[in-house]
């Protein structure tokens, strides 16, 4: 076998428990867990709260890079989809017939002829640019593209931050004969995990008027109605009630991670209406010591972003913060109240996306059977 390809290798020692009562308990550990029933739940809802807001949800698919979950998304009603890279896109090409919009630029002539390959293999392919240099060689692509112009919205990673970079490139974007200018890009990510609600609503209410005022600046090169693309899970309320944003890039409604929990949508304090799907399935091995115990996930298999600690879900009699990632491969759980050698259990990870990256698969369970396993194809593409 070509040491390249990773398509072929087992992903997981677990397939012989699927269907297997109690086979949820029997799972070798560290594995990646998904609960089927909250999962569909998280789908439904986002769902629902876009459509009823008039908004088209295009889920951001860098959260979990997993086609199972993606066939799900489209059953709810999804239309299409955002990936971060174009190696996602050249993934879920392989598996969804919707249209795509991949989210970040690019620069160089390889990534170019990709893209070009994959818009004539799609439905619909948008990219989103900021710059001239780039917008020139695709318009001499044989491929026909959607455009978005990617506007700073505070975090500095677009480099048009002003309205007359914007109009100049719509210029141009409706001159060359494949491109269509869509609209823009207004992706505030800085917004989504601000702690305290009034912060995020303040925070939302100066990133709706930049957008607006941008897509003022391009409207007299538009074709029709004009897309606004972004959001987040952290902001999906506001988001709901945005007056620029028409198309939402919500990625972690679908799995939830303690960061996303923690954070409050109303002055009331109450919680993100997702739950938490996603869990690391980890195990006790060494039970020797009086005060902690020994499991077999470490640091290797969680990430978190804002310095968030795995949280214990499942069994719920124990204390919810008693566990943290050791060493590399191991954890630490802590209490007068421990789980006996063997226990597994189920922990919520501090930081749902990129947590995903660092397994080979996910484990879909429904109450105490393991009733699926699904590959995380586009683990580390770019």
């Amino acid at each position: 076998m070509n040491p390249l390809d990773i398509r072929n290798r087992r992903i997981s020692t677990n397939e012989d428990l699927i269907g297997l009562p109690g086979g949820r308990q029997m799972l070798d550990t560290p594995c990646l867990l998904i609960d089927r029933p909250a999962l569909l739940r998280n789908l439904e809802r986002g769902a629902e709260l876009a459509a009823k807001a008039g908004k088209t949800l295009l889920p951001h698919l860098k959260a979990h890079k997993t086609p199972g979950i993606a066939d799900l998304q489209k059953d709810a009603g999804t239309k299409g989809f955002c990936v971060a890279s174009i190696g996602e896109a050249e993934v879920f090409a392989d598996h969804l017939d919707l249209p795509m919009t991949i989210t970040s630029a690019f620069a160089t002539d390889r990534q170019i002829a990709r893209v070009a390959a994959l818009a004539n293999r799609l439905t619909a392919l948008t990219i989103v640019l900021d710059n001239l240099s780039v917008l020139r060689k695709l318009s001499a692509i044989d491929a026909s593209l959607s455009v978005l112009i990617d506007v700073d919205m505070g975090r500095g990673r677009s480099a048009c931050c002003e309205e007359a970079q914007a109009v100049h490139l719509a210029r141009e974007i409706v001159e060359a004969p494949n491109l269509s200018f869509d609209g823009l890009q207004c992706y505030a990510g800085q917004l989504s995990h601000m702690n305290a609600f009034c912060d995020r609503t303040r925070g939302a209410a100066e990133a709706d008027r930049r957008a607006a005022s941008f897509l003022n600046a391009v409207k007299s090169f538009a074709g029709g109605p004009l897309r606004c693309s972004g959001g987040s899970t952290g902001t999906f309320s506001l988001d709901l009630t945005s007056k620029a944003l028409t198309e939402l890039q919500w990625g972690s409604y679908a799995l939830m991670d303690v960061e996303y929990q923690a954070l409050r949508d109303r002055e009331d304090h109450q919680a993100l209406p997702f739950e938490n799907a996603l869990r690391v399935a980890t195990r006790v091995i060494s039970a020797g010591h009086s005060g902690h115990v020994i499991l077999d996930a470490g640091d290797k298999r969680f990430a978190n972003k804002y310095g968030a600690a795995p949280r214990i879900l499942r069994p719920q009699r124990y204390r919810a913060n008693a566990f943290k990632p050791k060493s590399d491969e191991h954890g630490e759980m802590h209490g007068t109240r421990l789980p006996p050698l063997g226990q597994i259990m189920e922990v919520i990870p501090p930081h749902c996306d990129p947590t995903v990256n660092l397994f080979d698969a996910v484990h879909v369970v429904d109450g105490n059977r393991l009733v699926d396993i699904w590959p995380v194809v586009a683990r580390g593409v770019y």
